[in-house]
């Protein structure tokens, strides 16, 4: 796939989105899941790529609605019960899990190796640091780089790219 415009993606995650995006071909959907404000979604659709959101906040929804998207209502942990398309080629995932437990985090992992068509890739972006943070019933769980591979290891992930080069978050591409 044609390199994405990359004057809006920081620096640290360039390499991530593209290998993302190697894996994906110009026939299939990304699932995105947490779509949240970003605008990853929209150039992805000016490459060509079809784009299906997964949203539960309800500004986002009407957002990615208006925008003119598929949008399914419903959160990471409730991927398992949702009516998601049967052509994706890729699950972009951002930052979904950047308020999520562990726990969250690794049942989601094990619902999107079984969404994931085989040699299909996922990206991810979680945390980086060490423990929990609670901030009222929000909870953010942070990562090692030896941790996260250890959960996407045992996942049966393939890693594709882990980058723990930005001071604040880790960016992951694994393949089924």
């Amino acid at each position: 796939m044609e390199n994405l415009e990359t004057s809006d993606i920081p620096p640290d995650a360039l390499s991530s989105v593209q290998s993302f995006l190697s894996f994906v071909s110009i026939d299939q959907t990304i699932l995105v899941i947490g779509a949240g404000i970003n605008d990853l979604p929209e150039k992805f659709n000016k490459r060509g790529l079809r784009i299906v959101v997964v949203e539960n906040h309800p500004d986002r929804i009407e957002k990615w609605r208006s925008a003119g998207y598929q949008v399914i209502e419903g959160a990471p942990e409730e991927l398992g019960v949702l009516k998601l398309p049967k052509e994706i080629g890729g699950i972009w995932a951002g930052s979904a899990f950047e308020h999520k437990s562990d726990a969250d985090l690794e049942h989601t992992l094990e619902v999107l190796h079984l969404i994931l068509p085989n040699k299909g890739a996922l990206f991810l972006s979680v945390p980086k640091g060490e423990g929990e943070q609670r901030t009222g019933n929000q909870v953010t769980h942070f990562y090692s780089e030896k941790e996260i591979r250890t959960v996407l290891e045992e996942k049966a992930f393939n890693i594709v790219l882990l980058n723990a080069q930005a001071p604040s978050y880790i960016t992951i591409v694994v393949t089924r």
